[in-house]
């Protein structure tokens, strides 16, 4: 059986998280070193669901990964249930999406929206 995946790629203003109420949703991100700015080459997958011990404390995370460059550990979390307010009905045919959340005074955004099917393993 062949198994596609949607890969999507945007920029975010002021939005920490693009929602799904399904916990083993699987999201697949390249991500940038907070310490050194190098990208990363390859796409990581984190989920909800899944936890990893973090090495220095008791906690867990949800990815935890090392920087190829400047060796700093890097974690994200997805948090359940984030305060801010919730936008549904979001259209995307654009390519963008802008609007404002008046809760925190502040605009939000999706800007330069690409994505694409690809075969998986």
């Amino acid at each position: 059986m062949v198994k596609i995946a949607l890969q999507i790629r945007a920029n975010l203003e002021c939005i920490e998280k693009l929602y799904t109420n399904h916990p083993h949703y699987q999201w697949f991100l390249k991500l940038k070193c907070s310490s050194c700015g190098e990208e990363s080459e390859k796409f990581h997958d984190l989920t909800e669901a899944d936890k990893v011990p973090q090495k220095h404390n008791r906690s867990e995370t949800n990815l935890l990964i090392k920087c190829k460059l400047c060796s700093r550990e890097n974690s994200m979390d997805v948090i359940e249930g984030s305060n801010g307010k919730k936008f549904e009905d979001v259209d995307l045919t654009e390519k963008e999406w802008v609007d404002y959340d008046e809760k925190n005074q502040t605009s939000v955004g999706v800007y330069e929206l690409e994505w694409q099917f690809i075969k998986v393993k």
